[in-house]
């Protein structure tokens, strides 16, 4: 039998990072739902 040649394949590298951007008051203690989410903005 012949052994064929290995062939290689390029693969892709990501990363993703989270960076904090602002922060801001809010007059409730905890966001419950979307609606609250968005009274954010």
């Amino acid at each position: 039998m012949m052994e064929g040649k290995k062939v290689s394949k390029r693969v892709d590298i990501v990363r993703v990072q989270l960076v904090k951007e602002r922060s801001l008051m809010y007059s409730n203690r905890k966001v419950k739902s979307p609606k609250d989410g968005a009274e954010l903005f």
